[in-house]
């Protein structure tokens, strides 16, 4: 053979081979696509991917037959709203429906994203920018796996949270002593004013110098003033902070930066504490992973699993009183708290408890039978208060926000006054939860048992739950102060 004729034979070899490698290409990448389903104007259910993928298709939606198929979406926009797994390609891509066709797309509820809640996914189309939510999509069903949506163009779809469409903060604005704290709570909404409780929030403030922020929305003032912004997702809410002189100064302040270890805190050097009041102190730790504001640290009560306890269904109690040092008449009392987001006060249905489902959350201390009371937990988002001689005075009072077991720092504040003689109608007991009133009980006779007045002589941090718990749950206390004057609340 002559040399030009074997460069010849080389070449189409050459060629050969290098079709047939395009060719088992072609096989690979095919082998990816679900199987081709045909669908003509009659229409037809049509289901891919196992069972991921469910597109009814009505009469009229295409004109002539086509061939459908899925595979699953290789590039779109990342984002951690996207169900992982729940994105495919519907081929062919780019093909215009004449009547809307309905989706059905398949997501494994143990792969949601952490931020985002299954009432929240909805059907999302990937276009260059990003996602877009496909109209008249509906909502997922708790625990269903899957989102339906009408479509009218073959394009790559998924499983998304909705976008933050708004942040708002509350208070809008607030006024705050210097050196004092604050706690804002920012909420970001969708498009229809749903709340999307899970999503992050990033706070900043306008002049850090003079009133930080923390990344729970808790304001440190020091000066001036500055605009407080909450950020998610883009969207923002912002607050006004104003910086108001010091405060008048408290007989009594607590705020556990004085203790270096537990053992410093349960011996109670400063003297501080009311011994005859310490109820399980081996249940009370000192906590320097949780603290309020500038502190040092907090104190922790743990309240232990009961489930296997017999007498699951009857009181626990831990506790540690304040004293105020002497006796009086009048006092203002502030109590800066925080429990866990899974604190819970009822008991499970199951144990058959008839016990109330009630936390004795803060007394003040009288020395009689009975004292001023706050309980938390009977009515979920409500309180119960009350004041010496009454202390069912108030029943469900509405907390301005929630139940208070949010895993957040929220401040409690009190005026109990009692009656200047045992018959005396001239006793009081105000409340306010977060800076905002939300109870206030003038013009009470106040006296204990025998008939004489009563006294304010401490305030008691905790007493008892009175069902389970069916988990180990905490409380933090951060700061307690008290006035025998008006702080100006």
């Amino acid at each position: 053979m002559e040399p030009g004729r074997r460069d010849t034979a080389r070449s189409r070899a050459i060629r050969a081979l290098a079709w047939l490698s395009l060719a088992l290409v072609s096989c690979l990448d095919a082998s990816f696509l679900s199987a081709p389903s045909a669908v003509g104007p009659q229409g037809g259910a049509f289901t891919f991917a196992g069972g991921a993928v469910v597109l009814q298709v009505p009469p009229g939606a295409v004109a002539q037959p086509v061939g459908l198929s899925v595979e699953p979406a290789r590039a779109f926009t990342p984002s951690e709203l996207v169900v992982p797994g729940s994105v495919f390609e519907l081929h062919p891509v780019g093909l215009r429906l004449a009547v809307p066709v309905s989706l059905s797309l398949r997501y494994r509820t143990s792969a949601l994203p952490a931020i985002v809640d299954e009432s929240e996914l909805r059907v999302f189309r990937a276009t260059g920018e990003g996602w877009v939510p496909v109209a008249g999509g509906a909502p997922a069903a708790a625990g269903g796996g899957t989102v339906t949506a009408p479509i009218d163009l073959l394009s790559v779809y998924g499983v998304r949270g909705v976008s933050v469409a708004t942040v708002s903060v509350t208070p809008d604005t607030v006024a705050v002593a210097s050196g004092e704290v604050a706690q804002l709570r920012a909420t970001a909404r969708d498009a229809d004013g749903n709340t999307l409780p899970r999503r992050r929030i990033t706070w900043s403030s306008s002049d850090p110098e003079r009133v930080r922020v923390d990344a729970t929305g808790l304001v440190l003032a020091q000066t001036g003033g500055a605009v407080i912004t909450a950020t998610s997702e883009g969207r923002s809410g912002s607050a006004l902070v104003r910086v108001l002189p010091p405060p008048v100064k408290p007989f009594l302040e607590e705020d556990f930066s004085k203790y270096a270890t537990t053992a410093d805190l349960l011996a109670n050097g400063p003297g501080l504490y009311l011994p005859s009041e310490d109820i399980r102190l081996d249940r009370i730790a000192l906590d320097a992973d949780v603290a309020l504001g500038g502190a040092r640290a907090s104190m922790r009560y743990d309240f232990p699993d009961r489930s296997s306890d017999a007498g699951r269904c009857t009181d626990f109690s831990i506790s540690r009183s304040l004293g105020f040092g002497r006796h009086t008449s009048e006092v203002w009392v502030e109590v800066w708290a925080r429990f866990e987001d899974d604190f819970r006060t009822p008991a499970p249905s199951s144990w058959g408890c008839a016990s109330s489902a009630a936390y004795k959350f803060v007394f003040g201390l009288v020395p009689t039978t009975n004292r001023f009371d706050l309980r938390g937990g009977v009515f979920g988002d409500r309180w119960d208060a009350g004041y010496p001689g009454n202390e069912d005075a108030l029943l469900g009072v509405p907390s301005p926000f929630g139940s208070g077991f949010d895993g957040q720092w929220h401040v409690y504040r009190f005026h109990w006054k009692v009656s200047t003689t045992a018959s005396s109608a001239d006793g009081s007991y105000d409340l306010w939860m977060d800076g905002v009133p939300v109870a206030r009980l003038d013009g009470r006779s106040m006296q204990d048992q025998s008939g004489a007045p009563v006294v304010l002589y401490g305030v008691a941090l905790g007493r008892n739950i009175n069902q389970g718990p069916d988990h180990l749950q905490s409380l933090w206390w951060g700061r307690i102060r008290a006035w025998d004057t008006n702080p100006g609340w």
